[in-house]
């Protein structure tokens, strides 16, 4: 069986994750993201965690593309609207 371990593009979006989630107001956090920073801060990790985390990440990333995704096609909406 193969371990499973973070990457270090997973440690760097990890990273962003737990600036973006910790400067945010405890009532207004997702259970995803309370979730990832409880598993965050877990020293010794477990695979089980690992792979929590592994998918807390992925969703993280999918979601960094569609708002990517979002505002370039809004961004060329506007431009075919206003005539460029």
């Amino acid at each position: 069986m193969v371990e499973v371990v973070l990457t270090a593009d997973d440690l760097r979006l990890a990273d962003e994750m737990n600036h973006l989630y910790g400067a945010k107001a405890k009532e207004d956090l997702s259970d995803n993201e309370v979730e990832f920073l409880r598993l965050f801060m877990v020293k010794n990790r477990s695979e089980a965690c690992v792979r929590k985390l592994k998918l807390l990440i992925k969703l993280y990333r999918q979601e960094k593309r569609f708002l990517t995704a979002k505002g370039k096609t809004e961004n060329m909406l506007k431009r075919e609207r206003s005539g460029f």
